[in-house]
């Protein structure tokens, strides 16, 4: 998963509706644990000074708090009754990238937690997982598999697979006799006469 990956991301982000929305993007391999996680998230969504005084008891609580954070500093657009919408005004999309290193981490409380806040009725977020494993998936804990939505959606790389008309077209050859062998010792018949 690269620059196509992520610029994927953005092409569907954008079909979405082409609203305006704030973007997370985070590398397993940069965050050890969920605290530093924590703090990339609120870095990126610019609440990490906040986040950095308050103490916080559980990585999920740490991200209410941010989403908290998000709302106070940028409420919802004045709905026709003239109130306040409830939620940020601008919906928060989550890109993983290399989705099966999060899933392959003990207790998976990353991945809980955000697919926990997406059953929320107030949370205006998305998830991306991106990968290269077709069975990404598959390596959910159950906990974490029972908030999982299961919208997949395969890419391939341009140059990985054939085309589909080629590759149906071009049958595979079938492997050669061994020269050694004759018709009576692999136990062919000749049907011929």
């Amino acid at each position: 998963p690269g620059a196509d990956a992520a610029s994927a991301a953005d092409a569907l982000a954008a079909d979405a509706g082409g609203a305006d929305y704030l973007r997370v993007d985070l590398h397993p391999l940069l965050l050890p644990d969920e605290r530093t996680a924590l703090h990339a998230i609120a870095g990126q969504l610019g609440v990490l000074a906040p986040v950095q005084a308050s103490r916080l008891g559980s990585f999920c609580d740490g991200l209410r708090f941010v989403l908290h954070l998000l709302r106070r500093s940028q409420p919802g657009r004045r709905a026709n009754g003239g109130g306040r919408r409830e939620g940020q005004a601008r919906p928060v999309v989550f890109i993983l990238h290399d989705f099966e290193l999060f899933a392959q981490r003990p207790k998976q409380v990353l991945l809980y937690s955000l697919f926990d806040l997406l059953q929320t009725e107030d949370a205006q977020m998305a998830v991306v997982g991106l990968t290269t494993r077709v069975d990404a998936a598959d390596l959910l804990e159950k906990r974490v598999r029972s908030r999982f939505s299961q919208r997949l959606l395969l890419v391939l790389q341009d140059g990985i697979a054939p085309a589909p008309a080629a590759a149906l077209s071009d049958p595979l050859p079938p492997p050669p006799l061994p020269a050694h062998s004759s018709r009576s010792q692999i136990g062919l018949k000749d049907l011929s006469g």
